[in-house]
């Protein structure tokens, strides 16, 4: 199974501390794979073991939310380029 991780786009600007928690908070979970903040913490990548986003992004929200003061997520879009790498690397 390829899993394609995915892009979020955050609300508001964040602290590196505050993406830094959130980061650890979900890292923790059994079904993330991968979890980080872009360079300009603007965006948040994640991947999912299984390919299945409902329970984690439901998670992420409510992290965020109280991690760093009400802020939202939203779909942004997937990560092409390393699904490309990956399909190369074949």
């Amino acid at each position: 199974i390829m899993v394609i991780g995915r892009y979020y786009r955050l609300s508001k600007t964040i602290t590196e501390e505050q993406a830094e928690q959130i980061v650890k908070e979900l890292a923790a979970r059994e079904d993330v794979k991968a979890v980080a903040f872009t360079d300009d913490r603007k965006m948040l990548r994640m991947e999912s073991i299984d390919g299945e986003y409902k329970d984690i992004m439901y998670y992420a929200v409510n992290v965020l939310s109280r991690e760093a003061g009400g802020c939202e997520i939203s779909f942004d879009r997937f990560d092409t380029e390393a699904l490309e790498k990956a399909l190369k690397e074949k």
